[in-house]
């Protein structure tokens, strides 16, 4: 037996016996059972911690008799690279889990309140942690040894030689872990009937959302910038199933302010809570089972029906305790107007839920028409387009409209006050860039995104006048965002959104492509670029061969970029990964994919992507935006 396998199985025993004492104090609502369950916890994420050490220990030593260091490592791989092999198969990724769950709890039973909420909710999530043991320690064993020692590894999937999907693993988990809490703390509220939970766990659902959020950015942004194809999402079945919790999980964080406020929608946020937990469970799934096919699937496994077995208990325990405690979730009417903004709220949480309901049914209906059927009928790109693309443009037009409506009653007068001038700026702009020759398209998403943008900055602006009156003409404008740091927080993570919007506007509807063959020293001028081969280079290393076209971009004012796209051959696995170049800019990014070549010819693609930069802006504005919300406040704010 491997020494680190004597820390799972210390961990394992620990969460047992933390989750019985959990259980037991409080059930007795006895102090001291709940703290030595408390100590249990901190004890369990040491053991977890340790264990992971080890394992990280014999990736950096290159220890190859451990089989799933020799499957994913080998000695030419660079440090970066045998660090992230720790999570590149299910093994790791499920001990990745099991850890990062340990050490939220750990971070709850320290800054939380020693009550007997959170020490229920602290059982439940011991119970996950619990399971994911359970297949560390038995069929997703990553420290298995082999009955001879390797003169070398496997190595690396090439495509996840990439500094991007380094670290995707990391924050996705992080934020799948994280997502376990509200769902805890919800299922310990209705079974204590205690509504302090809804408090608990904004933070810690922030907190993970921001990690979700990053974990979804650099996987697109490794899509976009490995795999060759000049797009970040693509609607695939695992790129769907990380985009599940995100929308659910956002949909909580927006319905648990009117229960905060209003006492309303205690149901629906339980609700909210367990389907954002079982889409991390079935994200988690689909991604390492490998019953689906797909480009982001790695270290696949046979634990697919353990998973599927481990989501149905859930929902009929869940089922059950709500069966039982239905007559304690009864909400209290806060819809007093259609146009109000508690009726906006309810409206964004309804959008966000048909869309992730709809994904999700495309996610799982191959597996279904298989079954059905005996074959596999694909659900490509044109259904989700054909959904998901009205419901985000009807969601990007709520979050403007919900500035220009107050709460509780409508008011036509005020209405009118509030939405005149982000209306008048968003017909312009959509005439304005009608009549420079855009589409109908262009011109709309214009129109659209300065509509909300402009709600947003007249909000901050009433809010800065109000503010400078009260200090006696302190004119800080920081110092209103900080005031208000959930509100503006909120306001930050929207502009993030709005950009997103727009980018992906101009990258998917206005993306041009073209097939290039240059010979040595010829050139070609492509929408006033001209694209000029320079040189061809090999070079041959101990683990792979890299042919690589050197290309000058030179645009009409005669400046000069250059670019190196390149083919790599990894010797091992006999297999050829494209590495892409581009050229990038605030309107448009040149991208450039080498499909071939011979000794003094290249066949190049060279797309124009508009506006992709806005893409990567947008996530660091929801981030920012989020950050700001998290910020500690002395005193209550209004939201």
């Amino acid at each position: 037996m491997d020494p680190a396998e004597i820390f799972i199985y210390l961990a394992l025993l620990t969460s047992m016996f933390s989750f019985i004492g959990f259980a037991e104090g409080v059930r007795k609502r006895e102090a001291r059972d709940l703290s030595i369950a408390r100590l249990a916890t901190k004890i369990n994420a040491v053991f977890v911690t340790i264990a992971s050490v080890f394992l990280l220990y014999y990736f950096l030593s290159g220890d190859f008799n451990v089989r799933y260091v020799a499957y994913y490592s080998d000695r030419a791989l660079p440090l970066i690279y045998r660090i992230s092999a720790f999570w590149a198969g299910s093994e790791g990724s499920m001990l990745l889990w099991a850890w990062i769950l340990s050490l939220f709890m750990a971070g709850i039973t320290i800054v939380d309140r020693k009550d007997r909420l959170s020490g229920l909710a602290l059982g439940i999530m011991t119970s996950v942690e619990i399971f994911f043991l359970l297949l560390v320690s038995t069929v997703l064993n990553p420290f298995v040894r082999l009955d001879f020692v390797p003169v070398d590894g496997q190595g690396l999937n090439p495509l996840l030689i990439d500094p991007g999907i380094a670290v995707h693993p990391v924050t996705l988990f992080t934020g799948y872990a994280g997502l376990t809490i509200p769902f805890a703390y919800a299922m310990a509220g209705i079974l204590l009937e205690d509504e302090r939970w809804i408090f608990r766990v904004r933070k810690w659902t922030l907190f993970s959302w921001i990690f979700l959020t990053l974990g979804i950015a650099f996987g697109a942004e490794w899509a976009y910038t490995t795999l060759g194809w000049g797009g970040f999402w693509a609607w695939d079945p695992v790129e769907n199933s990380s985009l599940l919790p995100w929308l659910t999980s956002t949909a909580f964080m927006h319905s648990i302010m009117i229960q905060e406020a209003r006492r309303g929608m205690k149901l629906w946020n339980i609700l909210l809570a367990f389907g954002t937990f079982e889409f991390v469970i079935f994200g988690t799934f689909l991604t390492r089972s490998g019953v689906i096919s797909s480009v982001h699937s790695f270290g696949q496994s046979n634990v697919g029906p353990i998973f599927i077995l481990y989501m149905a208990l859930v929902l009929v325990v869940v089922a059950f305790i709500i069966n039982r405690k239905y007559h304690t979730l009864k909400s209290l009417d806060v819809i007093e107007s259609m146009l109000s903004r508690e009726s906006t709220f309810l409206l964004n949480n309804l959008i966000l839920v048909v869309g992730a309901l709809t994904i999700f049914w495309g996610t799982i209906f191959p597996l279904i028409s298989e079954a059905v059927v005996g074959y596999r009928i694909t659900v490509g790109p044109p259904f989700y387009n054909m959904i998901e693309i009205p419901l985000a443009i009807g969601l990007v037009v709520l979050m403007g409209l919900c500035i220009t409506v107050g709460w509780r009653r409508f008011h036509l007068k005020k209405f009118i006050e509030r939405v005149r001038y982000p209306a008048v700026a968003g017909i312009a702009g959509l005439l304005a860039v009608y009549m420079l020759g855009a589409g109908i398209i262009a011109s709309a998403g214009t129109g659209i995104f300065l509509f909300v943008v402009t709600a947003h900055l007249r909000q901050y602006y009433i809010d800065y006048k109000e503010f400078s009156k009260e200090s006696n003409g302190n004119n800080n404008p920081l110092k209103v965002i900080l005031r208000k740091r959930r509100r503006y927080g909120g306001y930050i993570v929207h502009m993030g959104i709005f950009l997103i919007f727009l980018g992906v506007m101009g990258a998917w509807m206005y993306d041009t492509q073209h097939e290039v063959t240059l010979t040595l020293g010829d050139s070609k001028t492509i929408q006033g670029y001209t694209f000029k081969l320079r040189d061809i280079q090999f070079n041959q290393y101990p683990d792979k061969k890299v042919w690589t076209a050197k290309i000058d971009v030179i645009d009409g004012d005669g400046s000069v970029g250059s670019l190196s796209p390149r083919i790599e051959e990894y010797l091992k696995t006999n297999q050829d990964t494209v590495r892409v170049g581009i050229l990038s800019s605030p309107s448009k990014d040149i991208y450039i994919i080498l499909e071939g070549l011979n000794r003094d010819t290249v066949f190049l693609k060279i797309k124009f992507i508009p506006l992709i930069s806005l893409v990567w802006s947008g996530v660091g504005f929801m981030i920012a935006g989020t950050i700001i919300g998290l910020l500690p406040k002395r005193k209550k704010e209004v939201v």
